[in-house]
């Protein structure tokens, strides 16, 4: 079984996880997961914004963060590229037509 080395890159660093050891087929599958996570988060919430519900978007991307950050092969940094739309979707303010920048908005 081929291992995968420690992977430290700046943003497995910043989340403050060590490195882990994993098969590569563990490896696969654990990104596997993490990309249909992440994609189905992005998707949901371009439908609710779309639609103008956004309720529970905020929630929805705090879980899928959440479950990626939990996933066995956090520390690799393409576990970092997965979570940080999410976190830059949840800057994100909603407006009756476009969800604009946190603080773009008057007055906020």
């Amino acid at each position: 079984m081929k291992a995968f080395g420690p992977s430290i890159h700046h943003c497995s660093q910043d989340l403050g996880f060590p490195p882990s050891m994993v098969s590569e087929a563990a490896f696969g599958e654990s990104m596997k997961q993490n990309r249909a996570i992440s994609n189905s988060a992005i998707s949901k919430v371009i439908s609710g914004a779309s639609a103008g519900d956004y309720s529970d978007l905020t929630e929805m991307l705090l879980a899928a963060i959440t479950v990626i950050k939990q996933s066995q092969v956090v520390s690799d940094e393409c576990c970092c590229v997965l979570i940080s739309p999410l976190k830059s979707f949840m800057a994100l303010k909603p407006s009756p037509t476009v969800w604009v920048p946190a603080g773009a908005l008057p007055g906020k």
